[in-house]
C-alpha cells in the first residue's frame, strides 16, 4: 500500500493531473495482481511452490522499493509510462507473496483462505491509513518507501 499509494502521489505531484490517468493507472496494478496470481497458479500447477519463492518474492519486493525511492530521490519518475509499468510490477509482486503464503502447505485450502484473506485486508487498510495519515505527510514519499523496503526485508527475517 505505501508502495502503491507513493507512485500515485509522486505521478501527480509530477504531472500535476490524475483524473485523467488514474484508471490506467489503478488498472496496471491490477493487470499485475492478475499476473502475479496467473504466473503462481502456473508454479503450482507444476508442483509444490518451490521455497525459495518465498524469499524470492519479498527480496524482489524490497528492491522495488528501494528503486522508486532512488526514482524519486534523483527525479527520474516522470511519465505515466514509468509509474504504470512500476505499479504493474507492484502488484506482480503482491499478488506472488499472496498466492505463496496459500499454496506454501498443501492442506485444505478452505482452512487457509479465510484467515489469508482476512490479513490482507486487515493489512490492506491500516497499511493505507498508516500511508496516508502518517508515514507519507511526516516523512516523505522517498522516506517512505525506503522504509517499506526495509520493512519487508525485515519481514524475511521474522517469518
Amino acid at each position: 500500500m505505501v508502495l502503491e499509494t507513493a507512485l500515485i502521489l509522486h505521478y501527480q505531484t509530477v504531472r500535476g493531473v490524475l483524473f485523467q490517468d488514474l484508471g490506467l493507472l489503478l488498472t496496471m496494478f491490477m493487470a499485475g495482481l492478475a499476473l502475479g496470481a496467473a504466473a503462481a497458479d502456473l508454479l503450482a500447477a507444476r508442483s509444490a511452490p518451490p521455497p525459495v519463492l518465498g524469499v524470492a518474492a519479498p527480496l524482489a519486493f524490497a528492491a522495488l522499493n528501494l528503486l522508486v525511492t532512488w526514482l524519486v530521490v534523483n527525479g527520474a519518475l516522470l511519465g505515466l509510462v514509468s509509474t504504470s509499468f512500476l505499479l504493474l510490477a507492484c502488484g506482480f509482486l503482491v499478488a506472488a507473496v499472496f498466492a505463496w503464503a496459500g499454496l506454501r502447505r498443501r492442506v485444505d485450502q478452505r482452512t487457509v483462505i479465510s484467515p489469508l484473506y482476512a490479513a490482507d485486508l486487515i493489512g490492506g487498510c491500516l497499511g493505507c491509513l498508516v500511508a496516508c495519515l502518517i508515514l507519507i505527510p511526516l516523512a516523505g514519499l522517498a522516506a517512505s518507501t525506503a522504509l517499506a523496503g526495509l520493512l519487508t526485508l525485515a519481514a524475511l527475517i521474522v517469518v
